[in-house]
């Protein structure tokens, strides 16, 4: 892989293709990956499959399996968890596209809006089954749930959280990584929950 694309792992076994040149990559025992881009993004799973594009010159897919654990910094500062997780990258050797599943835990700090100081910055987490992100230019752009999910909204600065339910989540992102649009159905409920009072639902 190139200078920007870094694996290591206690075994890896390489596969070629009739061209005799290294197509995929089977990693296994504590496998530790980075990928440098807008974001620069650093990854820990049990094993790993890595698909290279032509002449094995640099990273296009990748599966990671078994207590995956995601690190995002740069655009876009985020942590990811689950026992899956596939990762696409695009041409430009950036991240483009992931799916995890088996308990997926996304976590996202949003910082505050420059063109808003009113709009304090806050932290989101995604609790689902099963997820799909899609991100443009190292920012995440969108989430999906492929199932029933949580999600949690923490304000910077105060102690009271939303807890949002619903059957399925469609969850949209401005250019400034802040959580612009959420679309939580059917049966979508919110909890309010603040220190010292009763926790109030809505739905």
């Amino acid at each position: 892989m190139r200078g920007n694309q870094q694996v290591t792992a206690q075994h890896a076994t390489l596969y070629l293709d009739d061209k005799n040149e290294v197509n995929r990559v089977l990693a296994q025992g504590d496998v530790r990956g980075e990928v440098q881009g807008r974001s620069n993004i650093s990854s820990h799973a049990d094993s790993a499959e890595f698909f290279l594009a032509e002449k094995g010159s640099a990273l296009r897919n990748a599966v990671l399996s078994g207590d995956v654990q995601l690190h995002s910094t740069g655009a876009q500062i985020a942590d990811a968890s689950a026992g899956r997780i596939v990762l696409r990258l695009c041409r430009e050797k950036d991240l483009q596209k992931v799916h995890a599943e088996r308990d997926v835990r996304l976590r996202q700090q949003q910082p505050v809006d420059p063109a808003n100081s009113s709009r304090k910055g806050q932290d989101v987490e995604i609790a689902a089954p099963a997820m799909d992100a899609l991100l443009v230019n190292g920012h995440l752009d969108r989430a999906q749930t492929d199932a029933s999910g949580q999600i949690t909204i923490a304000q910077a600065g105060s102690d009271q959280k939303a807890v949002i339910t619903a059957a399925k989540f469609l969850l949209r992102f401005d250019n400034r990584n802040r959580l612009s649009t959420l679309h939580g159905a059917p049966d979508a409920r919110i909890r309010t929950l603040t220190p010292g009072q009763p926790d109030r639902t809505d739905e």
